[in-house]
């Protein structure tokens, strides 16, 4: 198993923070991907024989913390909060 845990930085203009992306999993090339984000975080949790290992940025290894503008982050979770329909007192807020 290889957790991957990258940290974004928080921008007013996209407020990434501020969203959740319910957990997922998808099989890449002989492995499971297990992903899901929330309040600066994206987790990509890589289980099976084939999974890549990373350790030029192994924070154990290194002490190295990489922190992302989040963009690929962006592109995901854009579609599903464009499309989500608010329901509940989420459909009460102004936009």
């Amino acid at each position: 198993m290889t957790l991957v845990v990258q940290l974004f930085d928080a921008r007013p203009a996209v407020r990434v923070d501020r969203a959740i992306m319910f957990p997922h999993t998808r099989k890449v090339q002989g492995f499971h991907v297990h992903e899901w984000a929330g309040c600066c975080f994206h987790f990509y949790l890589l289980v099976g024989g084939q999974a890549p290992g990373f350790p030029g940025i192994s924070f154990v290894a290194t002490n190295t913390v990489l922190i992302s503008d989040a963009g690929d982050l962006v592109d995901k979770i854009t579609p599903m909060m464009q499309s989500a329909v608010p329901k509940g007192q989420l459909a009460k807020l102004k936009r």
